[in-house]
């Protein structure tokens, strides 16, 4: 497997950070925005710095031991519109090593849930920000996966894929932005662990 270096950039949804970050920081205005907004903020600066692809952490997981350049050594397969090494609800506990192709409104219709460790190739970057504008017109700042899971079933690519092992794990179980909603599952359905090698 060869080594992939990439730019590290932490992107802040709004104000400064609140932690020493020695990568560039980029905030995404004085207030915050909601997710959407910050996600397409990612997506813009991204498609500014011309990359070819974007691996997209959130700031609330644990990853297991070489899970990074796992994710950077990964291929987004052809027809799918972006890979996830983490999964909530689409998969069986247990199930086998592989690349698994679901929609990208999940199988029960209500989006892929969760963001936390996705690997964006740039032709989906492009297509996103080309319809910024229907994906604003949905009814929330915060539900960017199910906003662009419905986006995407319109995309050349309408599936996406999920990587098992998962490579990370989400480390919240009350949702800060959905606070007043019952607790559900928010725990990877295949992750192995931290110490986990992800390149053995």
């Amino acid at each position: 497997m060869r080594c992939v270096k990439a730019p590290r950039v932490l992107v802040m949804d709004g104000g400064a950070p609140y932690f020493s970050a020695d990568w560039p920081t980029y905030s995404l205005g004085r207030s915050p925005q909601g997710n959407l907004r910050a996600f397409m903020g990612v997506f813009e600066l991204a498609q500014e710095r011309n990359v070819d692809r974007l691996l997209f952490l959130e700031d609330d997981i644990v990853v297991c031991k070489n899970a990074v350049p796992r994710m950077l050594n990964t291929q987004v397969p052809d027809d799918s519109a972006f890979v996830s090494f983490f999964d909530m609800k689409e998969l069986p506990y247990g199930a086998a090593a592989g690349m698994y192709k679901v929609s990208t409104m999940g199988k029960d219709g209500r989006g892929y849930w969760g963001s936390q460790a996705l690997l964006w190739p740039r032709r989906t970057i492009d297509y996103m920000l080309a319809h910024k504008h229907e994906i604003f017109q949905g009814q929330s700042k915060h539900s960017s996966d199910c906003l662009f899971g419905y986006q995407l079933l319109c995309s050349p690519w309408p599936r996406y894929a999920i990587h098992v092992p998962n490579l990370v794990e989400h480390t919240g179980i009350i949702s800060a932005i959905w606070s007043w909603i019952p607790k559900v599952n928010r725990k990877a359905t295949n992750f192995p662990g931290e110490g986990f090698d992800a390149l053995a």
